[in-house]
């Protein structure tokens, strides 16, 4: 299988003209900073750049006549070199990776600062214990889905959330995938972001990640080089690879000093890296080496969650990363590989995760508006007092789909409390006349009362 190639400009022709084109760099400094801006937001490759300077955009001049996109692309590189830093990952010919901080970034890292660990979210969030928990685990289901699913696991959202809600046995691959990832998911958040990453939490962590969804001898050991890993991608019609990881040597060598660079460790106490830079970089790095033979993916992305808990960054275990990323999976898979490709600049992985993290904080912002909204309608028009919480969630969810039906097991599982403590929450919903039922079978399905949903009509 052919390994794919981004396109990439012509080689300068001779020294000379390098020497030529850096004066030229000198005297045009100016117009150079501003296309260097211009193609910052988001970080332009190539393939892009070459079709603005088409359009007649990023002009520069040399003695009149304008230079060859190629050209001009080799004096943005320039630029983009002269402001970037090392990072510790080593690529294929045994130079380190490089990033910058773009002038877009402090405005970006402050408002993340200020959202995902900050307090102006507080008040918002500020539900109360039990809703927040059911929030944290909707969220933490909805990522274990969209994640697997990036991974190629094709059970649907809908039976995917039913089978984590009402914590049923996987029936497939697909399903075991999604599952393992939330399980994965909730120990990292509730125990592993307590103490620091180690070869044996990766493996812990890879044999939870993968249970009975690849083979039982490619469970909690590194790749191999005779296992034959690539990563592949469909392009059009075709089928590439996309990523060949580097050898079960460098992979041993370059292994510890990841974790060493995850427990901020590695020496580099001089040398700040913000942590949501970091944990992008400490994403991209896991997904490089590619330890293991399957779900490199799955815990590429957990690690950028473990290490921003760890970090104090609270509000990330609620944001839908994964559901956001899932809608531009080619772009995803892009900012991979043009990090690889041109020239390892890690600024195309970090400026696409920075875009994802805006939107699933404005997804986020959404969501937690709409369910104010919900808990003012459900407090105006149930006028009874002693609802507990869990009552007035079984509510809210009833608000929004009326249509949809529950179980007292489904009722037991997702708030984790009791079949009896269940029981009595749905019972006494149905004495209040907010709720009907029906018996199919052994099961008993509770649905919207009429008298709920006109009460809700009249609203």
């Amino acid at each position: 299988m052919e390994e794919y190639k981004v396109p990439q400009p012509k080689k300068v022709k001779s020294t000379k003209r390098e020497s030529e084109l850096l004066r030229l760099f000198l005297e045009n400094n100016e117009t150079i900073n501003n296309i260097w801006l211009n193609t910052s937001d988001p970080y332009m490759p190539w393939e892009k750049f070459r079709v603005r300077h088409q359009q007649g955009q990023f002009k520069l001049v040399e003695k009149g006549q304008p230079i060859s996109a190629d050209e001009a692309w080799f004096l943005l590189a320039f630029r983009r070199q002269f402001a970037s830093q090392t990072s510790p990952i080593i690529d294929k010919s045994g130079k380190k990776f490089t990033w910058s901080k773009l002038p877009t970034h402090e405005k970006q890292l402050h408002e993340f600062d200020m959202k995902i660990g900050g307090n102006m979210m507080s008040e918002r969030m500020a539900a109360g214990k039990v809703k927040k928990e059911r929030f944290l685990r909707q969220s933490l289901v909805e990522e274990a889905i969209a994640s697997s699913q990036l991974e190629g696991a094709a059970t649907t959202r809908d039976r995917a959330k039913k089978m984590l809600v009402e914590n049923k046995q996987p029936k497939n691959h697909d399903e075991w995938m999604i599952y393992n990832n939330y399980q994965t998911i909730r120990k990292i958040s509730q125990e592993v972001s307590n103490y620091d990453l180690s070869r044996e939490v990766l493996l812990d962590l890879h044999v939870l990640m993968t249970r009975n969804a690849i083979e039982a001898d490619q469970m909690g050991r590194w790749r191999k080089d005779d296992d034959e890993i690539v990563v592949k991608r469909q392009i059009g019609a075709e089928e590439y690879i996309v990523h060949v990881p580097p050898s079960e040597g460098v992979l041993q060598q370059e292994l510890d000093k990841l974790i060493d660079f995850a427990n901020d460790k590695d020496g580099s106490k001089n040398e700040f890296i913000h942590p949501i830079v970091k944990a992008i970089i400490l994403h991209f790095w896991f997904a490089y080496l590619h330890p293991f033979c399957d779900g490199n993916g799955r815990l590429a992305r957990s690690l950028f969650y473990w290490y921003l808990i760890k970090h104090d960054y609270w509000l990330i275990e609620y944001l839908p990363i994964s559901m956001v990323i899932k809608k531009s999976p080619a772009q995803y898979a892009d900012s991979y590989i043009y990090s690889e490709q041109y020239q390892s600049d890690l600024n195309y992985f970090i400026d696409y995760n920075f875009r994802k993290l805006q939107q699933a904080l404005a997804m986020f912002d959404r969501h937690v508006e709409e369910i104010r909204e919900k808990s003012h309608l459900i407090d105006r028009f149930v006028p009874e007092k002693g609802l507990n919480e869990r009552q007035k969630q079984v509510l809210h969810h009833l608000l929004g789909k009326p249509e949809d039906e529950l179980t007292i097991t489904q009722h037991a599982n997702f708030h984790e409390v009791g079949w009896l403590t269940a029981s009595r929450d749905i019972k006494d919903l149905m004495m209040r006349g907010y709720l009907s039922n029906e018996k199919r079978g052994k099961e008993v399905y509770y649905t919207a009362s009429d008298k709920l949903v006109k009460m809700l009509g009249d609203g």
